[in-house]
Parts: C-alpha cells; sequence; structure tokens
C-alpha cells in the first residue's frame, strides 16, 4: 500500500513538473520560452552548413547576382567560374546596375546585397545568420501577438519541413512580412498592413493571394460592406 501511494505521489510530481515546464515553453515572456527557436536555429543551421562553402546553392547565386549588379561583369572574376555559370553569355560586358536577377523580383536585390558586408568567402555564412533572425523575429512575433502556442508551431514546422534549406534561401522574409500584414490587418492598422504586403509581394509573388481578403476585412471594420 506504501508503496503504491510513493508511486502514485511520484507520478503526480512528474506530471506537474512536465505541466510546469510546458507552461513555461508557451509562456510570453522569460528565457525558456526562447528555448524552442534557439535549439531549432541551431538545428538549421547544422542542416545547411554541409553546403554553405558550396558554388551551386541558392545563396551562392544570390551573391552572384548581386555582384554583377554592383561591380558589372567584373564581379564574376571576384568568384570561382562555376558559380555565375547560370548567367547568360549577355552579361559578360556589362558596366555596373545593369543586371537583375532572372527569376526573382529586383527589390531581393536588397537581400542579396546585405550579405556583401562579409569578406566574399563568407557571403553564405553570414546570409545564413540573416535568416537565423528574420526566423527569430518570426518567433518573436508570434510569441507576442499570436495565439498561444503559435510560435512552437512556427518552430516545430521551421524543423521539419525547413531544416536544410530555410537559412540558405530568402523565404522567410516574406513569410515575416506577410505575418506583419495579418497581424497589422488583425488590429486594424490598414495602412500598415498594405505596406507590409506590397513590400512582401516585391519579394514573392505568393503573398498577393491576400489582397482580396484584406481589401474586404478593411471594407467591412469601415462598414462599407
Amino acid at each position: 500500500m506504501l508503496q503504491e501511494q510513493a508511486s502514485h505521489k511520484h507520478t503526480a510530481e512528474m506530471k506537474k513538473h512536465f505541466i510546469s515546464a510546458w507552461d513555461a515553453l508557451l509562456a510570453r515572456s522569460g528565457i525558456v520560452a526562447y528555448m524552442p527557436i534557439i535549439v531549432v536555429v541551431i538545428l538549421m543551421f547544422c542542416g545547411a552548413s554541409w553546403q554553405i562553402f558550396w558554388p551551386s546553392t541558392d545563396a551562392a547565386r544570390y551573391q552572384c547576382y548581386a555582384l554583377v549588379f554592383w561591380l558589372g561583369s567584373s564581379g564574376m572574376q571576384v568568384l570561382p567560374a562555376s558559380q555565375c555559370a547560370f548567367l547568360h553569355a549577355s552579361t559578360l560586358n556589362l558596366a555596373p546596375f545593369h543586371t537583375l536577377p532572372f527569376e526573382y523580383p529586383p527589390l531581393t536585390l536588397v537581400l542579396f546585397s546585405l550579405s556583401l558586408l562579409a569578406p566574399i568567402p563568407f557571403y553564405q555564412l553570414v546570409f545564413a545568420m540573416w535568416m537565423a533572425l528574420t526566423s527569430v523575429l518570426i518567433y518573436w512575433l508570434l510569441l507576442r501577438y499570436g495565439p498561444r502556442g503559435a510560435a512552437m508551431t512556427f518552430a516545430l514546422y521551421a524543423l521539419v519541413g525547413a531544416w536544410a534549406t530555410a537559412e540558405g534561401r530568402f523565404d522567410l522574409v516574406p513569410a515575416a512580412l506577410t505575418l506583419l500584414c495579418v497581424l497589422a490587418a488583425e488590429r486594424k492598422y490598414w495602412t500598415a498592413a498594405y505596406i507590409a504586403l506590397a513590400f512582401g509581394t516585391l519579394l514573392k509573388i505568393y503573398p498577393l493571394l491576400l489582397l482580396p481578403a484584406l481589401f474586404i476585412a478593411e471594407q467591412r471594420a469601415a462598414e462599407r460592406f
């Protein structure tokens, strides 16, 4: 009997500790609340680390576009020959500010150029750090303004679905802008919502799908529908 009571007491204590830890993870403040995204960022960096210095990754392509835009065809001379092999032959003799990305909107050059502040060999490493900061920003926004558990869900999905790619591509930035649009619209900051949506669309086309819903929500808030 005493052993059974002790077992029940131990189980109850373990359950209590588990619930306390889970509540701390889902809290909106405190260092424990940020542990999931810290772990996820480290794991995503490990997932992308094997390709950080490859000349054929997406980030390597971004570096080529940025250098060719700012330096013209001479920008390709500071990179391995294979890294910019995808560029058309017509770009080989262009002056600076004449070459835009073929498959990306022009505004992406801003994102591609930020990592040029680092030495050329470390471009992809710095780019991964920028994306890591973006993922932390998304997590913070969801933790502060989203429903309970939304930040944890984002961290889990980012780890499962983009473990090896999230920090090597710029997709997190339009995702953050789309989230800002939704959060601003929820609080009826319509101008801010449209600005965030516009910048998101200038980076990727998919945020434009929110425009009809955003317009209808604005009209309903103004009692025009």
